[in-house]
């Protein structure tokens, strides 16, 4: 009975399944067939035997299904209709949702001939829609999917596809040109689609033309990987009168959306064009390869572009022609909580930027972020960055901007580990009166905060400028490492700048030109750290033959340099080898400046463990050529500290020049009262010239007060005899209170000259002046404080005429050592000695000095003041004293 029952239980079930099936829907999650070649719309279109023959066909049975849900079209063959679906193409039950467009068999491809056609592919408020494995051409738009404005549709799939030759070439239109366009989907997934060929060519298009090979909009949780796009491309030809043109190109897009990945995708060929014959004509091309406005939690990764270019070009009169290229663009974009907006792994190569008019403006940025919340720029190369601009107007103008990496507005990020290399600047005119600025920036911070620049290269970047030998000209150029405006709490670490070279050459007549080399430049940035860059085989090469002698040219190096901002910190940096060179043969003026290490307008700053070394500068002329050379250089900067740096093998050379100059500073204080130097290396920095020469070790010009020179080596060079040359030189009658404590001073002509102030200490230094006119130690008997100046425990020697050991330079007289140290005379040194110390080559003690023991302890200085913390210990940090007393000089020797 049992088993009976089961068995009509069974039966029972059985019969009704089947009874179900009957009264469903025969198409619930159906799919229809087209084949251009072999179907026929009169068959029941649900096999490939018995396909459609046209995709309206195929269409019409789907929307026609009760439950058209999960549809599925397959296709095969050229067509020369467009695919085209919308969630109001249902009748009942009003839905389209599931649907899938693809080909009969992915290994060929059906092929979607838009000619003549908007769209090729449309899909429209459908969720799960999916299209891949087709081929799209002709039409003005490949492939358009999306939702309508109220809702996001789901899942959507763009993939496998081939699009090329999409096309427009109507002046008239208005519509934007586009290979994949996407908008209003969630769950969007764009992958592995090659897209060749997405163009506008037009003559006298429209005011604003537009061209995208992927486009997304409104949309979240978005992954466009895998794809391959090139040549997309705008071309406008203005004939016409018309005095405004924009084309705008990208290869992928994105707007208005939130958790974006893009990565894994190749670009190339990238280009917006514009050309004009027309008078007053404006015109402006913009090329991208990945650009993202507004949204949140944007991914850019392992993305490589390459040949993004932007021309624009008017041979009318009075035209104005700008030319734009974005490798990488992410604009106002935010994040959630946890979440960043990275760019990572990129490679960016190939960009060109060309602007010719009356008025020609290039840009060329490699990556370009504004308004960025958490941003990561980490990995990425940026190689082949050019700039072309020419002005063939009189009195007109080219100007031309690299940014390889530009940061706008950015409260929070890290750039790291970029390479940025290969950028060149080429500016030009034709006409008279013209002027050329070209700026070249490998890192540009703009009001930023919390940001962190570290472990970047930027090498090999080259200004160049061609005035065609007109007259009254005017060039400025400008190449930058690291450029910070108005940023806060930032970090400069590890960064290398590498090989930058301005070649400037000109025959020109009447003219002026400002050439400039910064590695780390900022301004209004308080509390920035820089530290451990390197910048390093700069080459500034400026050649001038004005045959009228009236031209005047400019030549500034600036490694580090720091203006508006307190609370710097600049430690542990380099400014290696790098060149200065200058030519002339004729009488025009020409100048050139080195500042390894400028502070300015920076009070309460440190400057300490850098090093300045083998940097050179060179030239040769007739007459008016100048070259001066500071190794650190400090103005209105009080209560700042230098401790510890290293300046050495430096050397301004200058032949030829008999109404030229040349000097060298290995320090320059300039108005910065209450400054610390501490501890630092100034050896064999060197002028070699024929012409008006000086060489410094330590210069004080205006307002030392309260300064401390303590603990440092400065050494000159024994060749110096005949020259001006000092190793200390102060002369600001208005400075009180300096003291020169425990340094070490030899090898120059002078090796103090004090020759102003009130209250001056010098004490335990030694003192070195080579020459046979030469003083260890000039005062100013009139304009310094006698009766305040404490001179004591110092060791002062002509290393070549000992009996020359102090002189007045107000009045240009000798003074004896004995009316020196005579109580009823001068009364100074009277603890001093003038034997010879026993130095060696470096300026540390030899065993048996006679500088051992012979200093004293009494400085005269708080306990717990910096200053005597300070002396505490030598140039080395070895304990003072090490014996009974101090040593005299900057070294205690150790035995």
């Amino acid at each position: 009975m049992e088993v009976k029952m089961k068995s009509l239980l069974t039966i029972l079930v059985t019969t009704i399944v089947a009874s179900a099936a009957l009264a469903m829907p025969a198409y619930g999650a159906s799919t229809y067939y087209a084949d251009a070649d072999a179907g026929d719309d009169a068959n029941s279109c649900t096999s490939a035997d018995e396909a459609c023959k046209t995709i309206a066909g195929a269409k019409a049975k789907i929307v026609a299904l009760d439950d058209s849900s999960n549809a599925t079209l397959r296709l095969s063959g050229t067509f020369t209709e467009g695919v085209v679906f919308y969630a109001t193409d249902v009748t009942a039950p009003n839905t389209l949702d599931g649907l899938h467009i693809t080909a009969n068999n992915s290994d060929v491809k059906p092929l979607i001939d838009g000619t003549g056609l908007e769209t090729a592919v449309e899909v429209d408020d459908i969720s799960s829609a999916t299209v891949d494995y087709l081929k799209i051409t002709g039409a003005q738009q490949g492939i358009v999917i999306g939702g309508s404005s109220g809702d996001l549709v789901g899942n959507i799939v763009v993939t496998n596809n081939s699009i090329y030759d999409i096309e427009n070439t109507d002046d008239a239109s208005a519509v934007s040109t586009m290979g994949v366009y996407a908008y209003h989907a969630k769950n969007l997934i764009i992958n592995n689609n090659t897209i060749n060929g997405v163009t506008a060519v037009l003559t006298n298009g429209t005011s604003y033309d537009y061209v995208y090979g992927i486009d997304v909009s409104n949309s979240s949780n978005v992954t466009v990987r895998y794809n391959t796009l090139s040549n997309i491309t705008h071309t406008n030809t203005v004939a016409a009168d018309s005095t405004f043109q924009q084309g705008i190109v990208y290869g992928i897009y994105n707007n208005n959306s939130t958790d974006v990945m893009v990565q894994d995708n190749a670009i190339s060929a990238v280009s917006s064009t514009i050309s004009s014959s027309v008078d007053s004509f404006s015109g402006s091309a913009y090329a991208y390869g990945i650009s993202s406005w507004n949204g949140y939690d944007h991914t850019l990764r392992n993305n490589t572009i390459s040949t993004v270019t932007a021309t624009s070009t008017t041979s009318g009169d009075s035209g104005s022609m700008r030319s734009y290229v974005y490798g990488i663009e992410l604009n106002s974009i935010q994040r959630h909580s946890e979440g960043n907006n990275l760019v990572r792994n990129n490679a960016l190569s190939g960009f060109i930027s060309t602007a010719t008019g009356d008025a020609a403006t290039s840009y060329v940025n490699g990556v370009y972020v504004s308004s960025v919340e958490s941003l990561m720029v980490r990995n990425n190369t940026v190689y082949d960055l050019d700039i072309v601009g020419t002005s063939q107007d009189a009195s007109g103008s080219a100007y031309g901007y690299v940014y390889a990496i530009y940061a706008l507005n950015t409260p929070q990020g890290i750039i790291r580990n970029n390479t940025i290399a290969d950028a060149t600047n080429t500016l030009a005119y034709t006409q008279d009166s013209a002027t050329s600025s070209g700026f070249m920036y490998g890192v540009y911070l703009s009001t930023a905060q919390n940001v962190t620049v570290r472990n970047n290269t930027v090498r090999d970047f080259a200004m160049v400028a061609n005035n065609n030998n007109v007259s009254d000209f005017y060039d400025t150029g400008r190449i930058y490492g690291i450029y910070s405006y108005q940023g806060s709490t930032i970090t400069l670490k590890k960064n290398i700048f590498n090989n930058f070279n301005t070649t400037y050459a000109t025959s020109g007549e009447d003219g002026t030109s400002y050439m400039y080399h910064y590695g780390i430049y900022t301004y209004r940035s308080s509390g920035v750290t820089t530290q451990k860059n390197t910048y390093k085989n700069a080459v500034m090469d400026l050649t001038v033959n004005d045959p009228t002698a009236s031209s005047f040219t400019y030549g500034y190096s600036y490694p580090f340099y720091f203006t508006d901002g307190s609370n710097q910190i600049v430690k542990g940096n380099k400014v290696i080898n790098n060149t200065l060179t200058t030519e002339t043969t004729t009488d025009n003026y020409l100048n050139t400046y080195l500042y390894a290490i400028e502070l300015l307008d920076t009070p309460n700053s440190q400057v300490e463990n850098n090093t300045v070394k083998n940097n050179t500068q060179t030239g040769t002329a007739d007459t008016s050529v100048g070259a001066t050379q500071y190794g650190i250089y400090l103005s209105r900067a009080p209560g700042t500290l230098v401790s510890d740096n290293t300046i050495s093998g430096n050397t301004v050379q200058h032949d030829g020049a008999a109404s030229g100059s040349a000097a060298y500073y290995g320090m320059y204080i300039d108005n910065s009262p209450q400054i610390y130097i501490n501890a630092n290396r100034l050896r064999s920095n060197a002028v070699n010239t024929a012409s008006t020469e000086k060489a410094y070790g330590v210069y004080f010009y205006g307002d030392a007060s309260k300064t401390y020179m303590m603990n440092n080596i400065v050494l000159g060079d024994a060749d110096y005899d005949g020259i001006t040359s000092y190793g200390v030189y102060l002369a600001s009658s208005s400075t009180k209170k300096v003291y020169v404590l425990n340094n070490t001073v030899s090898d120059w002509y002078t090796a103090a000259s004090l020759l102003g102030g009130s209250k001056l200490r010098l004490k335990n230094n030694i003192l070195l002046s080579v020459g046979a006119g030469s003083y260890p130690l000039v005062v100013g008997a009139d304009t310094v404080d006698m009766d305040s100046f404490q001179s004591n425990y110092n060791l002062i020697r002509n290393k070549t005429t000992s009996g020359q050991k102090v002189y007045d330079d107000d009045n240009s007289v000798k003074i004896t050592w004995s009316d020196w140290t005579s109580k009823s005379s001068y009364s100074k040194d009277r603890k001093s000695i003038n034997k010879a110390p026993k130095l060696k080559a470096n300026g540390l003690l030899k065993k048996g000095s006679k500088a051992i023991n012979k200093g004293t302890k009494k400085y005269g200085l708080a306990k717990k003041s910096l200053p005597y913390q300070l002396l505490q210990t030598d140039y080395n940090d070895t304990k003072r004293p090490l014996g009974k007393k101090v040593d005299i000089g900057a070294d205690e020797r150790k035995k």
